[in-house]
């Protein structure tokens, strides 16, 4: 596509990188022997009716559809590169770790008040402010360290799987967070840091994480095990 404007491609091997491009390597080579195959039979189908070879051909690349649409409707069927990047990472007992930290340390500065004011917000709801944080540690933390010991094992899809799910489960519980403390708690208890319109900033981002992490758990089901490419550093989801 140049500013803007879609190019057309002119034979196969234009059309399959316009469609296939941006799918994980092995994906790509997944769907490239379906294609071709296709390609080869409506091929042979147009010349056994009398249609020149280049002419043929044309008609063949004709039946495939447009590059771009099918392309669009591959990403959501198979795994990206993109997607498989993540999924190494994702298998990566220290960069677990690291993420879990990294939400411990956002949920302190939403929840948590300022030192400073600890003898003024009262006990009720430092009370509250110590609830969520023990609840995302007992539940962040069981998650982490389920997921630490799965990915520990092989590197494999129903392992991937496993993972996502830990992590769909552990941003459910933020999200959940968020809307009690957002929309549910008593004004007198409420936290300054998670107002209603900062939820809704937060449950946004949080949401679309979720989306996409469900999304990725089912396209594993059809996922290869040469998918799960190791020596990545993207960071993970």
């Amino acid at each position: 596509m140049i500013l803007g404007r879609k190019t057309t491609p002119q034979n196969l091997a234009e059309w399959l990188n316009l469609a296939i491009g941006e799918l994980a390597p092995s994906a790509q080579a997944r769907v490239r022997v379906e294609i071709e195959a296709h390609y080869n039979e409506a091929v042979q189908r147009h010349l056994r009716e009398g249609s020149p070879d280049s002419e043929a051909h044309a008609a063949a690349l004709a039946e495939l559809g447009d590059a771009y649409a099918a392309g669009k409707r591959l990403r959501r069927e198979h795994l990206t590169d993109r997607e498989a990047r993540t999924l190494t990472v994702s298998l990566n007992p220290n960069r677990i770790c690291t993420n879990i930290l990294f939400q411990g340390l956002l949920m302190v500065f939403m929840f948590l008040p300022n030192p400073r004011e600890w003898t003024n917000v009262g006990t009720p709801r430092l009370l509250l402010c110590v609830e969520i944080l023990l609840s995302q540690i007992l539940i962040g933390g069981a998650t982490t360290l389920a997921a630490s010991v799965i990915a520990r094992r092989k590197a494999t899809v129903a392992n991937a799987r496993k993972i996502t799910l830990l992590a769909c489960l552990n941003w459910s519980n933020v999200c959940l967070l968020v809307v009690l403390d957002g929309f549910f708690m008593p004004p007198s208890l409420s936290l300054p840091t998670v107002s209603p319109a900062m939820s809704v900033i937060f449950l946004s981002g949080y949401f679309f994480i979720i989306f996409s992490l469900l999304r990725l758990h089912k396209k594993l089901r059809g996922a290869d095990e040469n998918d799960l490419r190791p020596g990545d550093t993207t960071a993970a989801a």
